[in-house]
């Protein structure tokens, strides 16, 4: 059993959503939906060089597009791969606000850097 970050508390709310500096992520696990996925890295803000149109056009389903929409231009957008066999291999961008960190051992000390903690978060 892995626990799952709140609803609320997605990458972008976690790591300050608008700032201007954009700690890095890379590296890690968020789940998007039932899926699980590792940050693989920064792609931008939803509405620098043309990313928002990107997005719209290789989105399929409703509730992403809305969300899509609905998000300000300064919403930090992160590249992530999947894991498993399902998804195994591709790698997508999304808005942070639809990632949510695993609360996981292994995401303890990178979670409490990007946040700022001084200690790892105690997540056994």
């Amino acid at each position: 059993h892995v626990a799952r970050a709140p609803a609320a508390l997605s990458l972008s709310e976690m790591l300050g959503g608008i700032s201007p500096s954009v700690p890095d992520a890379r590296g890690l696990q968020v789940t998007v939906g039932n899926r699980v996925a590792t940050v693989l890295g920064y792609a931008g803000r939803l509405g620098d060089g043309g990313l928002r149109e990107e997005l719209m056009g290789v989105v399929a389903k409703e509730s992403s597009l809305a969300a899509i929409r609905a998000a300000s231009d300064a919403e930090p957008c992160w590249r992530v791969k999947f894991l498993g066999h399902s998804y195994g291999g591709m790698a997508l961008t999304y808005l942070g606000s639809q990632l949510r960190p695993r609360m996981l051992p292994e995401n303890a000390k990178l979670l409490a850097e990007l946040t700022g903690l001084r200690e790892p978060l105690s997540l056994g």
